[in-house]
């Protein structure tokens, strides 16, 4: 490398069509300065009924949250469901209670896959419908054994746990506020259960509506709640996440969210067996800037850099500041060839001038998942950058291929 990392400045949203991964949506709006307050609550509007499509970088963080919560929560309740199979014998007489056992040993089956097989990385059933499959399961066991005690009409000590069953939905809604969902979401597993407390409530007979709708205001606080702690999970994580996923000098991909979208595309192109290309990119003679005009110039030029190349690529292309003035340019289904024709793209007129008006060239090594038959993306990094190094001893404004080729222009 031919000079150290600027120093970073604030943040500073970049133009182009590119970055796209991660800025969509209201992931792109928050990664610029809001023009107007009405603007902002526009955004966040829709960002918490769910209108505005979450990116799919975010969406995976999301879900691999939400499962984490889900096996976590399943390995707690389990067994506690499991235990109460003792209460219910205690105090239920035959066949009440083998009844309710059986659907207590049922829902704690489900509860033990969900904290010890499901992976939300192999399995089919998708992050939100686990939370939904976690939520139905102590409902469904409040309405099926309503019916079952109601009809029973145990007394005594019997009546006093009875008692405990119409807990299960409201203790299911307030778990809800430990998951970042949008209102929409909040609500499309929310309602169900109000409207399962509702139909417990009127199980028997007659409603007694003092006590009904004393149990549905409840219970539709209690929803409220859990929608604006869910909510503002959503956001919190949203912020994070943007914060965490850009350079914040250049508005380029940090190395450590670039290092999970090179994984998650490399894994894609491996399933689909198709082509997938990098491009590792060194300024040349960077540090000489630096010492000449100071590092604000230093920052200027790595702006200018990111401006180009974000400009001149592709918009399924990802650009990454890998590391002081090296940046990954990601070709997702890209072989050598359409590796050469976006060379050919950047080395026209390079990324523009060097603050003496000399043009800004890069030294650059690019690696093929099928050309060099690697089966990991760390080797691509690793070949690539070996080519890079190569470039820059060849004499810098040039780029190695696989297979010894190179790519040079006139520029020095």
């Amino acid at each position: 490398m031919d000079g150290r990392e600027s120093r970073a400045r604030p943040p500073r949203r970049r133009g182009g069509p590119g970055l796209d991964i991660l800025r969509r949506p209201f992931m792109s709006d928050h990664s610029k300065p809001d023009p107007d307050a009405e603007e902002r609550m526009r955004r966040d509007l829709l960002l918490a009924v769910g209108a505005a499509p979450l990116s799919p970088f975010l969406q995976r963080h999301r879900t691999q949250h939400i499962a984490r919560r889900v096996r976590f929560l399943s390995a707690v309740l389990a067994p506690l469901f499991l235990a109460w199979i003792a209460v219910d014998y205690a105090v239920f007489e035959w066949p009440l209670w083998g009844a309710v056992a059986a659907m207590r040993l049922t829902l704690a089956l489900i509860l033990l896959y969900l904290a010890r097989i499901y992976d939300p990385e192999t399995s089919r059933l998708p992050g939100f419908f686990a939370l939904v499959l976690f939520i139905a399961g102590p409902v469904v066991l409040y309405l099926l054994s309503n019916g079952i005690i109601v009809k029973a009409a145990p007394d005594g000590l019997g009546a006093v746990v009875a008692a405990f069953y119409p807990l299960l939905p409201v203790m299911m809604l307030a778990a809800l506020a430990l998951f970042p969902l949008t209102l929409f979401e909040t609500a499309a597993v929310g309602l169900p259960v109000i409207a399962a407390v509702a139909y417990g409530s009127a199980a028997g007979g007659g409603i007694e509506w003092v006590g009904f709708a004393r149990d549905l205001w409840m219970v539709g606080l209690i929803l409220v709640m859990s929608a604006a702690a869910c909510v503002m999970q959503l956001r919190y994580m949203t912020t994070l996440v943007r914060q965490a996923s850009f350079d914040p000098l250049t508005g380029a991909y940090s190395r450590d969210s670039g290092s999970e979208v090179m994984d998650v595309q490399f894994h894609i192109a491996e399933r689909q067996n198709a082509p997938f290309s990098i491009a590792l990119l060194d300024l040349d003679n960077f540090k000489a800037v630096n010492d000449t005009y100071g590092h604000h110039e230093g920052d200027r030029i790595l702006r200018q850099m990111v401006d180009v190349l974000t400009a001149k690529k592709r918009d399924a292309d990802v650009v990454v500041r890998w590391g002081g003035e090296e940046f990954l340019l990601v070709l997702p289904n890209t072989d050598v060839a359409g590796a050469r024709v976006a060379l050919m793209r950047l080395m026209d007129g390079w990324f523009g001038k060097r603050p003496d008006g000399t043009p800004l060239t890069a030294s650059i090594g690019v690696a093929e998942r099928d050309s060099d038959n690697e089966h990991d993306w760390r080797g691509l990094i690793e070949l690539a950058d070996r080519r890079m190094y190569e470039a820059k001893r060849a004499g810098r404004s040039r780029a190695v291929l696989p297979g010894d080729e190179t790519m040079a222009t006139d520029a020095a």
